[in-house]
């Protein structure tokens, strides 16, 4: 299927805000109106002697301690409690080491508090790469060195459980040429145990390394030319994995851990998100900042340090941005020399670092030139600023989660607060030239053609403080379905429905099984439930012959009864069974075809001639050959003849529909290999099962296809899954043949985690609705997580090209079947998970959705602007809220074409 088209939909719930925006845009968005935070204080340290801070940590007693290094090469080491107040001071820190490697640069490159309180600090000489341990008052303990390439950095140091060291470094960190890394391990006195070297690939530079909370260490680094490179490797230094992300990194400036579990990674000007497995959260550009560093605070939200760009070839120093967790500017500071008179002043800031009581710590090393006397003085500075005080806080929702044109959108800023004062303003962007301010918080609003737009809501409160968020909203051509009523259907303890069909009454006939008891029995019954239009039970029937029968398939009959078609396991085998009942379910008659098969019945059929056409897969014999069947019977169940096609290879016949020249077409799947994974496979018979053709479609995926229908020009659309070569998500997949069975086109359709087809309908405009779900699954059980997925139907033009989407269900929503009602609408059947109540368990379920048609709107001029109080707009309509407003956690859509 090389000709194939793949749209991606990754679906997000923006009521969480776990990532930023695309375009993470710092300057200039006009919506940050909060001042920084007061200085509650602030420090000094180093008496004019400092050279270059190297390290800052914050102490389990909430104080902080300092390493830096003095003009005269020493290293030096200052305590402070929470409020900066200094503690202690220690100088000539690695005197020991000095007394026997004179003249050495002694940098720390890492510190880190140990279990006892003290404190183990790291670094590189000229010749050595060190370890230092003090006690809790920074007195030395004891001291080791290892000779090393004179290249070499120390990253990182953890404590193991038996109270020694691993810690380990880079080779030519910062050179071009090929570099590695090496692990050291200790014991309690830092005696060498082992050591280990690793060899990079020639072309990598690793920058940075972090132990991992779990166990191991993460590097990451750059590969040529311009990727991101994570090796993750396990305590012993065996490596586990490593991975590319390519983008703009030509050097890994930043690498750390941030409170939700995740790393951030930052170049000069850009950073990425990922998760401890290496996948990519979000990527960002730090438009006009020169990144130092990255700081995620307690809230969600980012501290970035560095530079500001003034122009092409100038930077203004020490530039501090604070933004929420979507990306929006708070509050920014600007630390600016005073080069410009007698004395200089330059500051360089080390770290950002967030308090215990939410404030921020700000370390920077102050430098002051007298040109006067040619003396120069540098010390440390520690500055405290307050917690933010609490500002009004944006927030609101939408519905429909994908509105079509014309349809009104309705607008929701009742999460909106302002903890300290009131609203006072709530001025919406709709991105369409329409605007309008309101005291109100909820409005409506339609759009007037299909599009992404980004909606802006700005609050303002009665000091004047302000706050905006954004939130992508994609208008589809259409308007999609919407839920009419749902209903669930409760028989034992578990209920599983497998097949669904409108009857001629306007209700619906259900069928599946109810499992009897709550362990792992295999005690099962067939069960069939028959509903009113309107979803209501009228009655339901329990088949309970053999404790091991199931349902699979369930068809009205000409006169008005109802057949069932499934298995019956039988001598260590099944059979496929047939059930034939009247119009109250009562049983007529029952029929069991098998010998030497083991069956799985996968579609069933009533022919104009009342007879009834069943097929399916299954093994024969004792090698368990693989085969494909079809059995004719008449009207009382009486097989009239059967047809076998036999393969080495397994496969199966999942789906089967009589075509209009009175044959039948199947489709199933054929497993080449265990490691090529799965191709389309169709059949086209005669009226009496004789084979006409057969096509096998062969993909770059694994391919399963689950429904086929013949489309109006006398061809055939499939719906089912793919599975990337590249072991990614299951995708959705829609592919369509001409009449003999030659692919035309195909289109693949992602959502969030693994999505699955289960139905595909030809429409009056002869587009496709597909259903399915999309969600997460188990990769150990495949059993979905019911917390997160969802029921997923798709709606595409006569080529395939998306129109619009939408999801329904609360996560607990599994879903078997579709069929289109005989007014035009939709009826999806499943089962959903219950959790409370005295019917805990998975029960038989039913949807009903209903066309929604667009309703007749003027629209006026998009590009006008609306004047501010103004509430008559021509196509606006403002609602104010009063009370109970229903909040809908809404999804952003992403389309993005390959």
């Amino acid at each position: 299927m090389n000709n194939g088209m793949k749209m991606k939909f990754k679906m997000y719930n923006i009521l969480i805000f776990a990532v930023l925006p695309v375009a993470f845009v710092l300057a200039g968005i006009g919506c940050a109106g909060a001042l920084p935070p007061d200085e509650e204080w602030s420090r000094t340290y180093g008496e004019s002697n400092i050279e270059e801070i190297s390290f800052v940590r914050q102490t389990s007693d909430g104080g902080y301690i300092i390493a830096a290094t003095t003009i005269n090469n020493e290293m030096l080491l200052v305590k402070t409690d929470h409020k900066g107040l200094e503690q202690w001071n220690r100088s000539n820190i690695a005197g020991g080491i000095t007394a026997h490697h004179f003249q050495q640069y002694y940098i720390p490159t890492f510190l880190q508090q140990t279990s006892d309180n003290g404190f183990i600090i790291t670094g590189t000489s000229r010749q050595y790469v060190w370890l230092i341990k003090t006690d809790s008052k920074g007195y030395e303990q004891w001291n080791m060195t290892f000779a090393d390439t004179g290249s070499d950095k120390v990253c990182s140091v953890a404590q193991t459980p038996d109270g020694g060291y691993l810690f380990a470094g880079i080779i030519n960190p910062n050179e071009e040429e090929y570099s590695g890394y090496w692990l050291i391990k200790t014991g309690p006195d830092g005696n060498m145990q082992w050591n280990k070297t690793f060899a990079a690939t020639a072309g990598d530079k690793l920058n940075y390394l972090l132990p991992a909370p779990e166990g191991g260490y993460t590097f990451a680094g750059t590969r040529e030319p311009d990727s991101l490179l994570l090796i993750r490797i396990d305590p012993a230094g065996n490596e586990q994995w490593n991975k590319t992300i390519e983008g703009v990194f030509n050097y890994v400036r930043i690498f750390q851990y941030t409170p939700d579990g995740d790393y951030l990674i930052g170049s000069y000007g850009s950073f990425i998100k990922i998760d401890p497995t290496g996948k990519k959260i979000f990527e960002q550009t730090s438009d006009g900042i020169y990144l130092k560093s990255i700081l995620q605070t307690s809230d969600g939200g980012y501290m970035l340090e560095g530079y500001k760009l003034l122009s092409d070839d100038c930077f203004e120093s020490n530039y501090i941005v604070r933004t929420d967790p979507a990306g929006n500017q708070l509050w920014d500071m600007t630390y600016e020399d005073e080069s410009n008179h007698e004395p200089d002043i330059h500051t360089n800031i080390k770290c950002v670092i967030q308090a215990s009581d939410g404030g921020y710590i700000i370390v920077e090393s102050v430098r002051i030139f007298r040109g006067l006397s040619n003396t120069r003085e540098t010390y440390i500075r520690m500055t405290k600023l307050k917690k933010e005080s609490p500002g009004p806080i944006a927030k609101f929702t939408y519905d429909p989660r994908y509105p079509g044109a014309y349809e009104l959108a309705t607008f929701d800023a009742s999460l909106s607060y302002d903890a300290d004062g009131n609203i006072t303003n709530y001025h919406w962007d709709f991105d369409d030239g329409n605007q309008v301010d309101t005291i109100g918080t909820v409005i409506t609003h339609p759009y007037a053609s299909s599009g992404n737009y980004t909606v802006i809501l700005t609050i303002t409160d009665d000091i004047g403080n302000t706050d905006s968020i954004n939130k992508t909203v994609t208008v589809q051509k259409l308007i999609p379905y919407r839920e009419e009523w749902n209903m669930t259907y409760h028989g034992a303890w578990d209920d599983n429905l497998y097949a669904m069909q409108q009857t001629t009454d306007g209700g619906y006939i259900l069928a599946g099984n109810k499992d009897l008891s709550s362990g792992w029995s295999l005690d099962e019954n067939i069960w069939i439930v028959k509903t009113d239009s309107m979803g209501k039970e009228e009655w339901n029937r329990t088949f309970e012959e053999n404790l091991l029968d199931t349902a699979d398939y369930i068809l009205q009959t000409e006169d008005g009864g109802y057949i069932i078609a499934g298995n019956r396991w039988i001598s260590g085998r099944y059979d496929v069974l047939l059930i034939k009942t009247d119009t109250n379910g009562t049983r007529q008659w029952n029929r069991s075809f098998g010998d030497k098969f083991s069956n799985s019945v996968y579609t069933l059929r009533q022919a104009p001639n009342g007879s009834y056409i069943i097929a399916g897969a299954g093994t024969w014999g004792e090698d368990e050959d693989y085969y494909r069947w079809m059995i004719q019977t008449d009207s009382l169940g009486n097989e009239q003849w059967n047809r076998v096609w036999s393969n080495k290879l397994p496969g199966s016949a999942k789906t089967i529909q009589q075509t209009s020249d009175e044959g039948y077409i199947l489709a199933g799947n054929l497993d080449r290999t265990e490691t090529t994974g799965f191709d389309i496979w169709l059949m086209k018979t005669d009226l009496h099962g004789n084979e006409e053709w057969n096509r096998t479609i062969e993909g770059n995926s694994s391919d399963i296809v689950d429904v086929i229908r013949q489309t109006s020009d006398g061809g055939y659309i499939l719906t089912g899954t793919t599975w990337p070569s590249d072991g990614d998500d299951f995708d959705i997949l829609v592919l369509k043949t001409d009449p003999h069975g030659y692919e035309q086109w195909n289109k693949t359709f992602q959502g969030t985690g693994h999505d699955m087809a289960r139905d595909i309908i030809q429409t009056t405009d002869e587009g496709y609705l597909v259903t399915g779900q999309t969600g997460w699954w188990d990769e150990h059980t495949y059993k979905q997580y019911n917390a997160i997925h969802k029921i997923w139907i798709i709606k595409t033009d006569t080529d395939g090209n998306f129109q619009w989407h939408t999801s329904f269900g609360d996560g607990n929503d599994r879903l078997t079947v579709m069929r289109q009602t005989s007014d035009g609408g939709l009826v999806l059947a499943g089962n959903k998970e219950t959790e409370i109540g005295i019917n805990k368990g998975i029960d038989f379920w039913l949807m009903k959705l209903g066309e929604k048609s667009p309703q007749s709107l003027e629209i006026s001029n998009q590009s006008q602007v609306v004047p501010a109080q103004t509430t008559n707009v021509p196509g606006f309509e403002v609602l104010f809220s009063i009370g109970n407003l229903l909040v809908v956690s809404c999804l952003v859509l992403r389309m993005k074409r390959k």
